[in-house]
């Protein structure tokens, strides 16, 4: 039985891991780019791909590195707006398929929260925040959205300030400075992330070289929790 909350096929065809290229505008307020799925093909005879989407447009789709023919179907009160991809060829169950989406957000996203930097520390600059824990994050990279569906994703993300994202910083090295010695606001830098852990130890006696902002009592809280709890897989602690 599928799952009623997504209106994807994930029964035929499920991503197993999800490529991400961004760009984030903050003067547009858009992120750009495109997501690269790589998925199984479960069925014979799939005429659609099916993803969860919401508040996005497309502007183009490709299966296996051909032109593919798409629709955005009318928004769904609760689930969104199912998109659907027409494979150029035929699909055989069994297979893998590259499936990628060219798109952009729109002010319908509703999972990112542009916040101005009025509420905020004096002169510091608009900030960006995705409601990850809500439904709506999950539809904005155009996925399927189902616990039943688990799915792996790296990314490269374009940003004049720093990026952080549920995964393990690769470049700029996650146990250094967050912009790679640029000036913040105004250097474009591009994030490469990867859900992948990397180590299996954690030096929280780094937390004062690799912090933005934290309270003092951080790096002593860390270091006390590491003595009752087991190694933190992702490596760094990264917080907002």
């Amino acid at each position: 039985m599928p799952d009623p909350t997504s209106q994807s096929n994930y029964l035929q065809v499920a991503s197993e891991h999800i490529q991400l290229d961004w760009n984030v505008d903050y003067e547009t307020r858009v992120i750009s780019g495109f997501a690269t799925h790589t998925m199984n093909v479960k069925e014979d005879g799939v005429e659609d791909i099916i993803l969860d989407t919401l508040g996005l447009e497309v502007d183009s789709t490709e299966v296996d590195g051909k032109p593919a023919k798409h629709q955005l179907y009318p928004k769904h009160e609760v689930m969104g707006s199912a998109l659907h991809i027409v494979p150029p060829s035929t699909i055989k169950s069994g297979s893998k398929i590259i499936v990628k989406i060219v798109y952009k957000t729109t002010a319908d996203s509703t999972a990112l929260q542009w916040l101005e930097k009025e509420p905020r520390v004096k002169n510091s600059p608009i900030f960006l925040a995705s409601a990850s824990q809500s439904t709506p994050a999950h539809w904005y990279p155009a996925k399927v959205y189902t616990p039943s569906v688990k799915i792996k994703y790296s990314a490269n993300v374009t940003s004049v300030l720093p990026v952080l994202l549920s995964a393990v910083r690769q470049s700029p090295p996650s146990d250094g400075p967050p912009h790679d010695g640029k000036e913040i606001g105004k250097d474009a830098v591009t994030y490469v992330y990867d859900q992948v852990a990397m180590s299996d130890t954690v030096l929280s006696q780094k937390l004062k070289a690799n912090h933005g902002l934290a309270a003092e009592d951080t790096g002593r809280f860390l270091a006390k929790e590491e003595e009752v709890v087991v190694p933190y897989k992702f490596g760094v602690y990264d917080m907002l």
